[in-house]
């Protein structure tokens, strides 16, 4: 799979990019803002990294949609405000930064389909983390990792191609 990694121009994307851990993961770079105009034909992913400006993605808005019209994937981290992509429903919640320095602390993440082929590569382990809200799963869409409190914190959800 070839993954293009969309930049939103700060330090710690810029890191993560260059991490020779990571190196072998992405195809491309794209700076978020050169994203309307990118030639994102030959990449099968956008990989959005957390805190972008959800600005500067409602303005790649239909390139975005574009490419996931075309049977694309784009794996949207948190912290852009994923509202940008049509349907999502973003909803804040209290963020515990430190929940793991508790002993016997609980993440709240439920694994939800662990049939689902994602699960073959990583374990609820690999996908705990802090989380700033919960998303409302959209009709059709599949929930992997859900919220005790309820919704989800990661789903998969795809788009039919466009004839055309």
């Amino acid at each position: 799979m070839c993954i293009a990694f969309v930049d939103g121009g700060t330090y710690y994307h810029h890191a993560t990019y260059h991490d020779p851990q990571w190196h072998d993961c992405f195809a491309g770079n794209i700076y978020v803002r050169d994203l309307p105009g990118a030639g994102l034909s030959g990449y099968d992913c956008l990989y959005v990294a957390s805190r972008q400006d959800p600005a500067e993605l409602q303005a790649a808005c239909s390139a975005i949609q574009a490419f996931l019209d075309a049977g694309k994937l784009v794996v949207a981290l948190g912290e852009s405000h994923a509202l940008w992509l049509d349907s999502v429903d973003w909803t804040p919640g209290e963020t515990n930064f430190w929940w793991w320095l508790t002993p016997g602390a609980d993440s709240g993440m439920r694994q939800r389909n662990p049939q689902h082929w994602l699960f073959d590569y990583l374990g609820l382990e690999d996908a705990t983390w802090h989380r700033h809200g919960t998303l409302a799963v959209p009709a059709g869409a599949t929930s992997l990792i859900d919220a005790v409190e309820g919704c989800s914190v990661l789903y998969e959800t795809r788009c039919r191609a466009t004839a055309g």
